[in-house]
């Protein structure tokens, strides 16, 4: 007897022995191939199947013949030998036990067989069945694909139209918008520097103003000093700028001459206003030398720390090498233009004259003429 056994095999699938050898049928995550091999694999198992029942029905036709014809004999050896007789029975109830037996066995195979036929019918029905709803299910995929598909090519035609749309109002706005702002940040930048030029230009200012101009000295000055020292600069083409320069002398001294009177005040302020190209401004007294040096060394360094550059020129004054001396010492009155007066009471010695014999003064006339006489 061939041995055919059945086994469950997960995930749905099946497998039927048939002499050892299993037929594996897959029931899910079918394809059209894997449908078409089920089939194939059915009508196997069916031809199998027929052979199997066709070897069945030949060894039982086989099987009732040789038990007739042991009858036959069976009997005719009774009535002809009575030992015999029993030895016949004996054989015949056992030739029955194995009709029996085999009668039961027969039936046991066509009932498994039976049931692998009906298990292969309902797996070709069902897979029948797999493919109509695996065909009905991916054509209803498809088509809901096809319809998503054109519907979303719709909606980005529109998106694409209305962002277009959009794009020419929203860009002009954003370009004013865009141009307004770049105005509005230009324009406080402008403000800003220009506060900021005013400012420097500001604090500049200041820092000039504490170095005025000074008036170069006249007959008219009153002073306890017969030495003046000065300083000159300049102003600068615009304060505004960021590293402007002026021109800055040197310390320089104005004396006065022995007869009290001071260098002219023309000849001095032209000679200054040859030093540069700018407006020079003389700034000044100081009745020594250190005082205006000190101040000229605080104009530096106050100027200069503004962002100002310092052009150096060179003036030697005038009557510069004049003994100085403080009028506290020596003083001398001065008239109104600021000359010396002499002292009237001051005593001098009086000189030995030779006498002289008196000369006689000759008459005049009345018009003043003397009268020979």
């Amino acid at each position: 007897m061939i041995n055919e056994t059945d086994k469950n095999i997960p995930s749905g699938n099946f497998e039927h022995s048939y002499g050892g050898k299993y037929i594996n049928i897959n029931c899910t995550g079918l394809t059209q191939q894997s449908i078409t091999n089920v089939k194939n694999s059915v009508e196997r198992v069916r031809n199998k199947y027929d052979q199997l029942k066709k070897s069945q029905q030949d060894r039982q036709n086989h099987q009732n013949s040789g038990s007739h014809s042991s009858s036959g004999t069976t009997q005719t050896s009774q009535s002809n030998n009575s030992s015999n007789s029993q030895n016949n029975n004996t054989y015949s109830r056992n030739t029955n036990n194995n009709n029996s037996y085999n009668n039961s066995n027969r039936q046991r195979v066509d009932d498994y067989n039976e049931r692998i036929r009906q298990q292969g019918d309902q797996i070709y029905r069902n897979t029948q069945t797999y493919s109509r709803n695996v065909d009905q299910i991916v054509g209803g995929v498809k088509n809901q694909f096809d319809q998503w598909h054109q519907n979303r090519m719709a909606a980005e035609e529109e998106e694409d139209d209305g962002e277009r749309e959009e794009t020419g109002l929203e860009r002009r706005r954003r370009e004013e918008a865009e141009r307004a702002e770049r105005e509005r940040i230009e324009r406080e930048a402008r403000a800003a520097e220009m506060r900021r030029k005013d400012n420097l230009a500001e604090s500049r200012k200041n820092i000039l103003s504490k170095f005025p101009a000074g008036e170069l000295p006249t007959s008219a000055t009153r002073v306890n000093s017969n030495k003046l020292y000065y300083f000159v600069y300049t102003d600068a083409y615009d304060l505004r700028e960021e590293s402007p320069s002026i021109y800055v002398s040197n310390i320089f001294a104005i004396g006065q001459y022995p007869d009290g009177t001071w260098p002219m005040k023309t000849t001095v302020q032209a000679e200054i206003n040859n030093l540069s190209n700018y407006t020079e401004y003389i700034h000044g007294y100081y009745t020594s030398e250190q005082e205006a040096q000190a101040a000229l060394n605080k104009f530096r360094n106050e100027i200069t720390g503004t962002g100002i550059s310092i052009n150096n020129i060179t003036y030697a004054g005038k009557n510069a090498n004049v003994q100085q001396q403080n009028q506290t010492d020596n003083k001398q009155t001065l008239d109104y233009w600021g000359n010396p007066i002499k002292n009237s009471n001051t005593t001098q010695p009086q000189k030995t004259q030779p006498q002289q014999q008196e000369k006689k003064k000759p008459k005049l006339d009345y018009w003043g003429n003397p009268i020979k006489e």
